[in-house]
């Protein structure tokens, strides 16, 4: 429970953190958002195993910077990225109850 509740509290700072750097533009904030969230969307995987860092500093980074979305915001997903990839792979090595 509490997991979930702190999930919440990274996003709700992910996103006060994300308007800040758009400095405090609701509209420019929603935009970023809007290309982050199309570009993972139409994201392909690689088809051979990759080094999920090498994978996420590189590919990722890089197509966010293509997509106009300024290097201290593209900084921001990434953290917000690894963040919650963290709290998934935690999650998912509990044990079953």
């Amino acid at each position: 429970m509490f997991n979930i509740l702190f999930a919440g509290i990274k996003s709700i700072g992910f996103h006060t953190a994300l308007l800040e750097s758009c400095d405090w533009d609701e509209d420019r904030c929603d935009i970023v958002i809007k290309k982050a969230t199309e570009y993972f969307n139409n994201l392909k995987l690689p088809d051979i195993p990759c080094d999920y860092n090498f994978f996420i500093d590189n590919v990722v980074r890089d197509g966010l910077l293509k997509e106009n979305i300024a290097k201290e915001q593209v900084d921001l997903i990434i953290k917000f990225v690894h963040e919650n990839a963290q709290y998934v792979a935690k999650i998912l090595s509990l044990p079953e109850n």
